[in-house]
């Protein structure tokens, strides 16, 4: 994302939009939302972060009808943190808090070259939690490809 859409989508979102934690059935899917009646606008976000948008129904026949364009899980935690030096203190905090709530990566996103790091500063001594902590990848995650990555090696032999 270049530089000037980031501080158009990062002053839209300041007064427009909303960071999410997760749901406590899904508390590790973080979420950044916008809703607005202006559809060329959510258009444009829609593009930005490559999700599609879609019309919410009205409650009321005489409102508007209102536009919402949704990012959950990994890329919307890249996103906020992407957007979080831009943002005034109040905003921060929602993302923090969102981010927070997000700490594992999903296991199919996660870059081999990763774990494999991951596993080599588990082994040197440092603990799951402390990597979990600093990386947000789940230390579950870690130890299944530990064990994965051992049964590619003997096979190899």
């Amino acid at each position: 994302m270049d530089t000037n859409t980031r501080h158009w989508l990062a002053g839209l979102m300041e007064g427009e939009g909303s960071f999410l934690k997760g749901p406590p059935s899904k508390s590790n899917s973080c979420a950044m939302a916008i809703e607005m009646v202006d559809e060329e606008v959510i258009s444009r976000v829609a593009k930005i972060w490559n999700k599609k948008y879609s019309p919410r129904r009205r409650h009321n026949p005489k409102w508007n009808s209102t536009f919402r364009c949704m990012m959950r899980g990994n890329p919307a935690k890249v996103a906020m943190l992407e957007l979080r030096p831009l943002m005034s203190v109040k905003r921060k905090m929602q993302i923090d808090e969102a981010v927070a709530s997000c700490t594992a990566i999903a296991i199919r996103k996660l870059d081999r070259r990763l774990l494999e790091n991951l596993i080599q500063r588990a082994d040197g001594g440092e603990s799951l939690r402390s990597l979990t902590k600093e990386t947000g990848v789940n230390w579950k995650s870690i130890t299944k490809y530990r064990r994965r990555f051992e049964e590619e090696a003997s096979t190899m032999s």
